[in-house]
């Protein structure tokens, strides 16, 4: 709360424990730290098109699963307005525009969203889902309430709704405790409204079930939200920077019948085991559940 607003740059007295090879760091670069805030996108942007994904550029990411979109048109001015006004929270800095383009494709409709304009699409589009719709998520982190809790209620609206997960056990070749998805799923299996809600496991190895993926199937459209942010509240309210893309397309469009299908060939284990039985997960020791329990009350966490 109160370091925050300290300078972090210059020589320090305390070893840096992300890069020991680096020069020390100070008592408030510690502090900046426990605030656990991050730049989150997963961007790329040229004069002709642009790429929002759910992928790190980062070498040990390499292995993970992740999604990715391409567009093109005036939206790259939204997302070249959008990276202005990041950069401009070091220093001042003015990226090109390209110019604007006719809008011809009348199927297709796309909105950039950041920060709290993700959350609020996502819990917008899933409150609106009656027992006509289906939704299918893909994700590496499921753990705001306010996105469990519309989950349940559109389950009990008689809507399907096939979540895909990590099963949040390794990272980087390092074991993870199963926080947060094992315990949201066991939640969601003894609620009320469970027979609606179909889970599956990703089936990892080493790597990470890491893409960020909504798609809602309606009788005419379909909307998808994909991009850098899973469903935390980190994610989700303003405390990371985070890109997403709100794609809505008719039925027939290209991007609605790869986007289905790519949930249907993991679910289906089309060519591959790429998915697991709920089952199959081991239940975690009771007392990550109490740590699980605190994290929801303290948010000392970094989902």
């Amino acid at each position: 709360m109160f370091g925050q607003w300290g300078k972090t740059n210059g020589n320090g007295h305390l070893p840096n424990l992300l890069a020991k090879s680096e020069q020390k760091i100070t008592v408030l670069s510690y502090l900046e730290l426990l605030n656990v805030k991050a730049n989150h996108r997963k961007l790329l942007i040229t004069e002709n098109a642009a790429i929002i994904s759910s992928g790190n550029i980062h070498n040990a990411s390499g292995y993970h699963s992740n999604i990715a979109f391409r567009v093109d048109g005036n939206i790259i001015n939204d997302l070249l307005e959008s990276e202005e006004s990041a950069a401009r929270l070091n220093e001042h800095l003015h990226l090109p525009r390209i110019p604007k383009q006719p809008e011809t494709n009348t199927q297709i409709e796309i909105q950039l969203l950041t920060e709290g304009k993700i959350g609020k699409h996502v819990l917008e589009e899933i409150s609106k889902t009656d027992s006509k719709d289906s939704i299918w998520i893909g994700i590496l982190y499921l753990a705001d309430r306010n996105v469990i809790d519309e989950i349940k209620a559109a389950a009990a609206r008689r809507v399907h709704i096939y979540l895909l997960l990590d099963p949040n056990q390794n990272s980087f070749g390092n074991k993870k405790s199963g926080l947060p998805n094992i315990p949201v799923v066991a939640e969601l299996r003894k609620s009320k409204v469970s027979k609606n809600i179909h889970i599956k496991w990703y089936n990892t190895g080493k790597e990470q079930y890491h893409p960020k993926i909504m798609l809602i199937e309606r009788e005419t459209a379909d909307t998808i939200i994909s991009g850098s942010a899973n469903f935390t509240r980190r994610n989700l309210y303003d405390f990371n920077l985070e890109t997403d893309i709100k794609i809505i397309a008719k039925k027939e469009t290209k991007v609605a019948i790869e986007t289905k299908s790519y949930f249907q060939r993991l679910w289906t284990n089309d060519g591959a085991e790429y998915t697991r039985d709920v089952d199959t997960q081991s239940k975690l020791p009771f007392f990550r559940y109490i740590v699980y329990r605190l994290q929801r009350v303290l948010w000392f966490t970094t989902y």
